[in-house]
């Protein structure tokens, strides 16, 4: 089903974001592994069933980094098929004793990089005419919330707003 297909994964080198590369090359994908950290990157591609495997370092909240990715996407010749926003941090504090870096650091990585790279791939998508697949990775916390995740809490709500509403506006396309 998947075969030769290009799927991204952020937060690819470790956890969950690893698993999920791991089932996908099972399946035949071609993976961008995109993390942080290049070495954990590097690790995961490595060590997935399949060849073609690509590692690529970035910072998921970083817009230069995001510009990278696509234009690294655009040169391996062939539009992504999956795209899973898997990258997220926490930076725990209770509501009262959460510095504002925290709050924005934790809305960075774990929501504003999902518009960024959800927009990117679906303008490509678009473009190229071929179909796309967007998984976003949320957390029970976003529904139930979480002592001392405010900020965490927030973000995967909002990931889950996003995404019922992003799938609305790109199904008919």
């Amino acid at each position: 089903m998947l075969a030769s297909r290009l799927a991204i994964v952020t937060g690819g080198g470790s956890g969950i974001g690893q698993e999920i590369c791991k089932k996908l090359a099972a399946s035949g994908a071609r993976l961008i592994v995109a993390d942080l950290k290049k070495s954990s990157a590097l690790d995961t591609a490595k060590g997935l069933a399949g060849n073609g495997h690509e590692a690529f370092e970035m910072d998921v909240s970083k817009p230069d980094d995001v510009k990278n990715l696509r234009d690294f996407i655009q040169s391996t010749g062939a539009p992504p098929a999956v795209l899973v926003n898997c990258a997220g941090i926490t930076k725990d504090a209770t509501l009262l004793k959460m510095s504002q870096q925290q709050w924005q650091d934790v809305i960075n990585v774990n929501l504003t990089s999902i518009f960024m790279l959800s927009q990117m791939v679906a303008r490509e998508a678009i473009t190229s005419q071929s179909p796309l697949s967007i998984v976003n990775v949320s957390s029970i916390v976003g529904k139930i919330g979480n002592f001392g995740q405010t900020n965490y809490a927030a973000t995967k709500s909002g990931v889950i707003g996003f995404t019922k509403s992003a799938a609305k506006e790109l199904a008919t396309k």
